[in-house]
């Protein structure tokens, strides 16, 4: 009896004990199904959201509105998001997937106004007013020019020169307006290392040296023979220097300090050693306006008021150092310019007084409006009248009002170029553009200072107005970049990142 209730009880508990086992394999096998079931359905979403029709096909019709292809993709992309996020809150109160999608794609509104309504905010903008700034300045340095030349009765000779290098000059300015001025952002180390090699390289392969200067190149294309004034480029080096301003950011304070100096100092010695001093004096105070300027936009961890105490110590060991080893860095020529200012303010006479005296009389000659024969007359004693001297000229033929037009017209320029950068949400565009308008602002200083005897200078590019093509070229190009900034102010936001708008729906 207790055997076969052993074996009774033996076999309940091992049909109990297989009921148990049943029921657990079938919660396991239930489960199982509903995680597969569940992935399926996860797979099916994530399916959906990347490839369904009706977003694909809104997607399409609104990027085929949007003309910056900078910015078409990311703001696709979260026009996508959104569309995602409204079909999945509503499949989760009960409504079929595909219906919940349609449903999305609908509330977004109508793609074509939706793409033309992104478009309308990023694209690309033309800054119409200081486009016709410009074109004024150019017409009126064309007027300007057409009287200078005319007064000497060469106007058939030098003037179609003369629009020739403006054409230039506007040619270059449209196509540097075409090019991303952000392509610099960490890179312009690079381009400052590069900028200098090549025209040192020039230098020294094809260098002349005409009356003392040796910034100047022979440049030979088949039969053709010209000379190139190298350092005329320099003030393309300033949105280069502001690049590097802008990259060295963030950087420790050793290392900003030591690149600042590096990248400010060698265009100084360049220029210098060349023998272009108002080059120099502009590469100065243009380097200093924006390396002042970089420390009051907060760009380095440093003490601004430490930062500021350095860069006057830089300035005034570097002039310091051009006074005490001018006679071992410099020809005979640079000592000779500086003895003869010297002497023209002290009253002694030499070459420099004469051609001194020579422009104050014809300014003391001019007339307010319009022409004096006698200061007319005075401006064919004075060489280079077209070029660094042009202000006398202008002041000769057409009236001192002119001269203070021409002055008023480079603030003015100056002003609204700082106007348009410091507008810029993009802090490299806002550094960038600040450096075209100190450079040119800079260079008209330093040639009106040089007319009036504030600097011993016998050459200083007045942009716009004095001839040659390379200056031409490079005060258009200055304004071309001023353009592009402009032209990128509602695609590149703060470092570099792409402007998103806030999206809402169409109701």
């Amino acid at each position: 009896m207790g055997r076969v209730c052993c074996s009774s009880e033996s076999g309940a508990c091992e049909g109990n004990g297989g009921m148990m086992r049943m029921k657990l394999r079938e919660k396991t096998e239930s489960f199982l199904n509903f995680q597969k079931k569940e992935e399926s359905s996860e797979g099916n979403r994530l399916k959906t959201e990347k490839g369904h029709p009706a977003v694909e096909r809104y997607l399409s019709e609104v990027g085929g509105q949007m003309r910056s292809s900078r910015i078409k993709q990311s703001t696709l992309d979260e026009l996508e998001g959104h569309i995602h996020e409204q079909a999945e809150e509503y499949i989760r109160e009960g409504e079929e997937e595909a219906s919940a999608y349609e449903r999305a794609v609908k509330e977004m509104g109508d793609p074509v106004d939706v793409g033309i309504s992104f478009d309308r905010i990023h694209r690309p903008h033309l800054e119409w007013r200081f486009l016709l700034i410009i074109a004024g300045v150019s017409l009126f340095s064309l007027f300007l020019e057409y009287i200078l030349q005319e007064a000497v009765d060469a106007h058939d000779v030098y003037f179609p020169d003369y629009c020739v290098h403006l054409l230039s000059g506007l040619a270059a300015m449209f196509f540097v307006y075409r090019i991303d001025y952000s392509f610099i952002r960490g890179k312009s180390i690079y381009f400052a290392v590069g900028f200098f090699t090549f025209f040192l390289l020039m230098l020294l392969m094809n260098g002349r040296n005409i009356n003392g200067a040796e910034y100047f190149a022979s440049l030979h294309f088949g039969t053709y023979h010209g000379i190139l004034a190298v350092s005329h480029f320099f003030p393309l080096y300033l949105p280069v220097f502001a690049g590097v301003l802008y990259d060295l950011r963030g950087r420790k304070a050793w290392k900003a300090v030591s690149g600042i100096f590096v990248f400010s100092v060698f265009p100084v010695i360049y220029t210098y050693g060349v023998g272009d001093n108002a080059m120099t004096v502009v590469l100065l105070l243009s380097e200093i306006t924006l390396m002042v300027t970089a420390v009051r936009l907060g760009w380095y961890t440093l003490s601004k008021k430490n930062v500021l105490l350095a860069a006057g110590g830089v300035l005034t060991g570097g002039l310091l150092m051009f006074v005490t080893l001018g006679r071992s860095l410099t020809s005979g020529y640079h000592l000779m310019r500086l003895q003869s200012w010297l002497d023209a303010l002290s009253g002694r006479d030499n070459v420099y007084n004469m051609a001194s005296e020579r422009i104050r009389d014809i300014f003391g000659d001019s007339v307010w409006i319009g022409k004096s024969d006698t200061a007319s007359q005075g401006v064919m004693m004075i060489p280079a009248n077209m070029q660094e001297y042009v202000l006398a000229n202008i002041s000769a033929n057409c009236g001192k009002l002119a001269v203070i037009l021409v002055l008023g017209i480079f603030v003015f320029l100056g002003s609204y170029i700082f106007r348009i950068s410091v507008m810029q949400k993009n802090q490299l565009g806002k550094m960038m553009g600040i450096s075209c308008g100190v450079v040119l602002l800079a260079e008209a200083f330093v040639n009106s200072g040089m007319v009036f005897r504030l600097f011993p200078f016998a050459s200083g590019h007045l942009p716009f107005l004095s001839h040659g093509g390379t200056g031409m070229i490079v005060s258009y190009a200055l304004l071309g970049i001023v353009l592009s900034i402009f032209r990128y102010k509602d695609i590149l936001g703060p470092e570099n990142t792409v402007v998103k708008e806030p999206f809402q729906p169409s109701a």
